[in-house]
């Protein structure tokens, strides 16, 4: 199922096709032949585990025709209200935003009938992400240079507005740790945003304000002064945009174990890349319900490869809620490959 691409364009003698551009990416995806990390705030020292090009990944073929989009209003979740009014949304999310008005995604998807979403205390991760700003119902996933993507659009109930940027950059893994690491900018812990580098290093953005930055030393991936000291926004997005390059699915397996008893917002599925040339995925739970019997129900959204929009999936009975198992494996309809529950993670920071 997964042919190595690459060789067979070479044998094609297709010039350039698999030629990699430093830092080169982990992830491609059948919506894309690859893209560039041009622009990146240091030259990173090379690295064994550096993102690769890889090849197309298993996809479970979408519905050939989309369920209409939810409309906004039609029912109320208590656990969705009160929602963030208009400046306290603003710090919440900081980024620039598309949607001319502030929208909880939350909103448009009440939990199923005899479920309930989990408790989500205002200032806790769970809340956070519950009330991620949406686009508006209807719009369709971009990547980050602007294009529609059909495919995803066709498989997606909702969009988030959180920018991409203009490179190739926020894929699956690094959407997720965009995620964690603007939760705790907005509440004013930024010291606290860290995630693993090659080796299991954690590099931080404490370590990225001081200068630091990782560097193999004597066959083991050290943290050593590179740059200037640096602070604020611009210097947080610079060290996002540096994780995003040099990290990904394979960096972030050995984060802490979830079972299906203790799934929260926030945890993720994650199937690392085992090579260069067979794709790595991981997905994010936005939200959990729960219903008198302990079945389980959760929001699932990704962002894929090329870098593209944050959106939530439809579900098999085109809702936004898909039904998990403790006794099965999970498949999602982006990514062929079902995920084991030993696959759930939780970020430590």
């Amino acid at each position: 199922m997964r042919t190595p691409v690459c060789l067979i364009l070479a044998s094609m003698v297709l010039s350039g096709a698999c030629q990699k551009t430093p830092p080169a990416r982990q992830n491609l995806s059948h919506e894309s032949t690859g893209g560039s990390a041009a622009g990146m705030p240091v030259t990173p020292p090379p690295e064994p585990h550096s993102k690769k090009l890889t090849v197309t990944p298993p996809v479970t073929p979408p519905a050939p025709t989309p369920a209409p989009p939810p409309a906004p209003g039609t029912a109320t979740d208590p656990a969705c209200v009160p929602a963030p009014d208009v400046a306290t949304s603003a710090k919440m999310y900081p980024w620039p935003r598309r949607a001319a008005a502030y929208e909880s995604w939350c909103a448009r998807f009440p939990a199923p009938a005899g479920y309930a979403r989990q408790p989500a205390a205002v200032g806790t991760y769970a809340h956070w992400l519950r009330h991620l700003p949406a686009l508006p119902v209807g719009t369709s996933v971009k990547d980050y240079q602007g294009n529609t993507l059909f495919s995803a659009t066709v498989m997606t109930v909702s969009v988030i507005d959180l920018d991409v940027g203009k490179e190739d950059l926020q894929q699956c893994m690094d959407t997720i740790m965009r995620l964690r690491g603007e939760y705790h900018w907005s509440r004013g812990a930024a010291d606290r945003v860290k995630f693993r580098y090659a080796g299991g290093l954690y590099f931080g953005f404490s370590d990225w304000q001081q200068g630091l930055r990782p560097e193999k030393v004597g066959g083991r991936t050290r943290l050593m002064p590179k740059a200037g000291a640096s602070s604020g926004r611009k210097s947080f997005q610079k060290y996002l945009r540096f994780m995003y390059a040099m990290t990904g699915t394979a960096h972030n397996t050995q984060e802490l174990p979830v079972t299906a008893a203790t799934i929260q917002p926030g945890d993720f599925f994650i199937e690392p890349s085992p090579s260069v040339q067979v794709l790595g995925h991981a997905l994010i739970v936005l939200d959990v319900a729960v219903n008198a019997r302990g079945q389980i129900k959760a929001v699932i959204a990704q962002g894929y490869t090329p870098a593209r929009d944050l959106h939530l999936l439809k579900a098999p009975d085109g809702s936004a809620w898909f039904t998990l198992d403790p006794s099965a494996p999970v498949t999602f309809p982006s990514w062929g490959n079902p995920f084991a529950w030993t696959q759930l993670m939780r970020f430590r920071n």
